[in-house]
Formats: C-alpha cells, structure tokens, sequence
C-alpha cells in the first residue's frame, strides 16, 4: 500500500500528499509510519501531511514554492 500511494504521487507530480486515519483503529497513538514513508520517498519539493481527528500529527513541508505552483495535485489517502 505505501509503494503504491508513493508510485501515485510520482506519477501524478503530486505537490501535496495528505493522509488520514480512519475513525476508530487506534485510540493509543496515531500511526505515522505510512507518511514517514511517504517524507522519506518522496522528492523534496512535495508536502506530506498527516491528520489523525482533525489534528496534524506529521507534518514535512516541501520547498518553498511559488504562486504558479500551487495549482499542482493533491492526493488524499485514509489509511488504516
């Protein structure tokens, strides 16, 4: 699952990637392996965020970008 989500987000030159947790797997801690995954896989110029009940629990900001690209990809995945 997090090759394919990385293999995705190349292909379709994604500038943002957010993933989310579905409600009700773990109430201990969030699991932020998959956009550790995803930071580390990905190129630098792409933004990963992960939220877990509406908080950001991993946050890796791309390069600065300018106005022009903001109008780039963005990929939602609920991961589990």
């Amino acid at each position: 699952m997090r090759r394919i989500l990385v293999r995705e987000a190349n292909e379709y030159c994604a500038t943002h990637v957010i993933v989310g947790k579905s409600q009700g797997l773990s109430k201990i801690r969030p699991t932020i392996s998959l956009p550790r995954y995803c930071a580390k896989k990905l190129s630098k110029d792409c933004w990963v965020f992960a939220v877990d009940n509406g908080k950001v629990v991993f946050k890796r900001e791309g390069s600065p970008t300018n106005h022009v690209d903001l109008k780039g990809v963005f990929l939602f995945y609920d991961y589990f």
